[in-house]
């Protein structure tokens, strides 16, 4: 092969990487102008970048848009309060993790910087809230749990249980208050024993109407005053016999008729539990007259009639 035929050799390889170097291009522009989203996509990247940006509170760290948080990023305050998650307009949005240095740990969702929608805290003193947000405060259906392992659990308002109930569980008790409109107004308390009380309920104690079923059969129903029998009530023991009447300091206390299991009564005044003074004693046939001192019957006269 002659001279002139390497260099026609040579001329024609250079032609053919040129060829497909201009192709290559070519295809190249077509493709990426051609495609908005592709298009699209090299844009955003060009403006949205990951950076870190020191501020005069503290360190961030995540994507930016024209220097302004937005994306995904972590945010570490020098009080030593942070915030991991998604950022709009330089404000948390998104889903994300809030520490609040000395309060706890919000893990759930914002909007507009705030708390809004589903979220659990996790309080420095061992509560856990978890549940609906809204305006940054705990709003909606949730469930508190305290540190002593008592639950709340219904609608809040304003960060207070408004309409739910109470629930408090331990080895020895068994507590379930009803809330309605803020007022603990109903409640239910099983103890180890088995006793049971319900009924109305206010300032963390039994108060008014109330039925108290006692493990050994026995049951009281009436008023209470911070869990103790007053003012008038009726108690039933196991073998039927029964008092109906006033009560103070959690005793037969004031007038009251005592039924026995018989059918007999006694009917008068009764203190600490005990009948005191003149007191009726009927049976189906016959009245008495009876004077008691102490609890002891120290009279009896029978009366012609009733």
């Amino acid at each position: 092969m002659g001279k002139f035929g390497k260099k026609k050799i040579i001329l024609l390889i250079f032609i053919i990487i040129v060829f497909f170097i201009a192709f290559f291009c070519i295809d190249h522009l077509i493709y990426t102008y051609s495609s908005p989203q592709k298009f699209f996509r090299n844009d955003i990247l060009s403006i949205r970048s990951k950076t870190v940006l020191e501020t005069e509170q503290g360190m961030y760290w995540g994507e930016t848009k024209d220097d302004i948080f937005d994306g995904k990023g972590t945010y570490k305050l020098d009080t030593g309060s942070s915030f991991n998650g998604t950022w709009k307009n330089n404000k948390i949005d998104g889903n994300g993790v809030l520490v609040l240095k000395r309060f706890g740990t919000y893990k759930g969702q914002f909007q507009n910087g705030k708390r809004v929608g589903e979220g659990t805290f996790h309080f420095t003193n061992g509560d856990v809230y978890s549940g609906h947000w809204k305006n940054d405060v705990i709003e909606g259906r949730g469930k508190l749990t305290k540190d002593d392992g008592a639950e709340l659990v219904g609608i809040f308002k304003n960060g207070e249980l408004n309409n739910g109930s109470y629930i408090w569980k331990t080895a020895d008790i068994n507590l379930v208050v009803t809330i309605k409109e803020f007022d603990q107004s109903k409640a239910r308390l099983t103890l180890k024993d088995g006793t049971v009380y319900s009924g109305e309920f206010s300032k963390g104690q039994f108060n008014g109407d109330c039925l108290v079923a006692y493990s050994n059969g026995d049951k009281y129903d009436g008023n209470l005053d911070n869990n103790q029998k007053c003012a008038i009530g009726k108690y039933t023991w196991k073998d039927g016999s029964s008092y109906s009447g006033e009560w103070n300091e959690d005793k037969m206390n004031g007038k009251g008729i005592y039924e026995f299991n018989n059918g007999d009564s006694l009917e008068g005044t009764f203190k600490d539990n005990k009948p005191e003074g003149t007191l009726k004693y009927t049976t189906q046939e016959k009245y008495y007259s009876t004077e008691w001192v102490n609890g002891a019957c120290t009279k009896v006269e029978e009366l012609d009639n009733g």
